[in-house]
């Protein structure tokens, strides 16, 4: 990734958000269904960051990156059954962004990276 984090204010809000993104993951109770299936579609996941959500009338799509190997797009319904849209690698992934969401997506990876080295793996 040729992303510098530099610890702008943008950067520090991506932080802020993504971090908030993970403890909604653990600690609400739609959090947690969402994390339970993100599970189920990735069971070696340890970490994960929400990079977009997209509330919907029937259903909410997520696209989340998983550790920091991979980005899943996924469909909630809102009884909790759930649809994995997409894989994709983070290079596949980046192709398409903006240089706004680069960064942010630099920030998620360097979240997950700190997360992964604290729990030692």
């Amino acid at each position: 990734m040729n992303i510098k984090l530099r610890g702008t204010n943008i950067e520090q809000e991506f932080r802020d958000r993504l971090s908030g993104s993970r403890n909604w993951l653990l600690t609400t109770n739609k959090g947690q269904n969402v994390n339970n299936v993100l599970k189920q579609f990735c069971p070696q996941m340890i970490v994960a960051y929400i990079l977009s959500s997209i509330p919907e009338q029937g259903e909410d799509f997520y696209k989340v990156l998983i550790n920091d190997e991979i980005i899943i797009d996924i469909e909630v319904t809102h009884d909790n059954t759930a649809t994995m849209i997409k894989s994709v690698s983070i290079p596949q992934y980046l192709k398409k962004l903006s240089k706004m969401n680069q960064i942010k997506l630099a920030v998620a990876i360097d979240l997950a990276k700190t997360a992964l080295g604290n729990m030692g793996q």
